[in-house]
């Protein structure tokens, strides 16, 4: 009896890493795109953030700016 019990959850277990795998698997990718928009989008307003403090804008600072929303623009329309 104890035995079937244990082969019973032990078998519920496997089935429910199964399970949680493939929802990982399915949906990481998505996952991984959107932490990578909000990490761009994030970048790019702590630079002009950055640049803004002083209220004088440098040469460097506009490159710095162009190249994050250039990483944004990318983020986004990865596929």
């Amino acid at each position: 009896m104890l035995n079937n019990q244990i082969l019973a959850w032990l078998g519920s277990l496997i089935a429910g890493i199964g399970i949680i795998s493939v929802i990982v698997k399915k949906y990481s990718g998505k996952v991984k795109r959107f932490i990578r928009i909000a990490r761009e989008a994030l970048d790019l307003v702590d630079e002009l953030i950055k640049s803004a403090e002083d209220q004088k804008i440098t040469t460097e600072e506009i490159e710095r700016i162009k190249k994050e929303t250039q990483e944004l623009t990318d983020a986004l329309n990865e596929k």
